[in-house]
């Protein structure tokens, strides 16, 4: 490991779990050190003096940029603070937390046993920016920024947010969460789908909440359902399609398949298509759409499809069509997609089936119909397949 890496990742992990020092390090000097399978090397110099009082630590001041807390943070700590912080978690004499620093009344880091994982010694004075599901951190005590958790049952933790600051919600998971309490809380401004990203997460995270140099407006979209209840979901057992996916739930979803905000708004107008369509034949469409904000942004156009009669062995609908095209403030761009025939075909006994009749396709930012909407509009237009076709493989 190298000494790039070695602080950085030092940096990250005491950002995280409120360690310092007070020995100051400044890169000067070259050293290297192993311990328990443990080898780093870096460059330091070693400073002494009288530590200032824990509130008068920069890395404390939310008003400084991240750079400098951070390089702050770093330049208290000792070798052997570096070595055991960083090692702690691993094997051997190292299976335990991180240790308490008590010269800055710094509490030892005790792994899931808080709000989130976050600082239980802050006793409700926690910085609330941004709150991070999986990890939580303390800055500074005593400022307008709060965050106070209670534990209403050893599987429920409920975030209670107080003063002024905003608070933003980050998100580390694989798959749907239940976060209704941060979704029901007037206090949480944003939730940041993060998943499970890589070494570039924090310069990610801040481009995104910053819109940075004016190109990081969001435009992910969510690639699964999430329930708005756990008793939404079909036993585990039945491993038919009937109220799992977008395509076949029925119950209201806390947000639904495709779902995801912007920094703006888009609008779609003038869609056409021929209202007459043979079976087997792709459907050819074309559409407007405009930016209506200040900023410029992606868009994810999505177009679903759905069957009229519904006594078929269909789905509610059928994405048939997303792509993801970049707009400017202001600007109003014409598109035109294809929808493949096969999509408009289901399964029954064995077959592909086409069938005639009416079809309606709905295009926008977002499926038809959703609980919670994203700001832009659906606009929807029927046809009709004139006949009807079977096959068993592709068209």
């Amino acid at each position: 490991m190298g000494s790039r890496e070695l602080f950085l990742l030092t940096a990250l992990y005491v950002a995280v779990s409120l360690i310092a020092g007070e020995t100051h390090i400044d890169f000067e000097k070259n050293f290297s050190v192993s311990e328990n399978g443990i080898s780093a090397s870096a460059s330091l110099h070693w400073g002494n003096g009288d530590s200032p009082k824990e509130d008068d630590y920069p890395f404390r001041d939310p008003s400084l940029p991240w750079d400098v807390r951070v390089d702050d943070l770093v330049s208290r700590l000792t070798l052997q603070e570096i070595m055991v912080q960083m090692a702690r978690g691993g094997a051997g004499e190292y299976t335990t937390p991180a240790p308490a620093i008590p010269r800055l009344g710094v509490p030892p880091y005790v792994f899931n046993s808080n709000c989130h994982r976050g600082d239980q010694g802050a006793k409700g004075d926690a910085t609330a920016f941004p709150q991070s599901i999986g990890i939580a951190a303390t800055f500074r005590k005593h400022t307008e920024r709060t965050l106070t958790c209670l534990e209403s049952s050893p599987r429920t933790s409920w975030l209670v947010f107080m003063g002024k600051a905003r608070l933003i919600v980050l998100l580390f998971n694989a798959g749907p969460l239940n976060v209704t309490f941060a979704d029901n809380d007037k206090n949480v401004d944003a939730i940041l789908e993060c998943f499970f990203p890589g070494q570039s997460t924090g310069d990610a995270i801040v481009n995104v909440l910053t819109n940075k140099d004016g190109k990081n407006s969001p435009a992910g979209r969510l690639p699964n359902t999430w329930p708005l209840s756990f008793s939404q979901l079909p036993p585990m057992v039945n491993y038919s399609m009937k109220g799992r996916t977008y395509r076949y739930m029925t119950g209201e979803a806390l947000y639904s398949f495709g779902y995801g905000l912007s920094y703006t708004n888009f609008n779609y107008q003038a869609m056409s298509l021929k209202p007459k369509v043979k079976a087997g034949h792709d459907i050819h469409v074309a559409l407007a759409l405009t930016n209506n904000g200040t900023v410029d942004s992606d868009e994810v156009i999505q177009c679903y499809l759905s069957w009229k009669d519904t006594s078929l062995p269909v789905p509610i609908r059928q994405l048939g069509y997303f792509n993801r095209v970049h707009i400017q403030a202001g600007q109003q761009i014409q598109h035109s997609l294809t929808i493949k025939a096969h999509r408009t075909a289901y399964w029954k006994e064995g077959l592909w089936v086409i069938s005639k009749g009416m079809m309606s396709l709905s295009c926008g930012g977002q499926q038809p119909g959703q609980r919670k909407s994203a700001p832009s509009n659906i606009v929807t237009a029927q046809f009709e397949i004139t006949d009807t076709i079977t096959y068993t493989d592709d068209l």
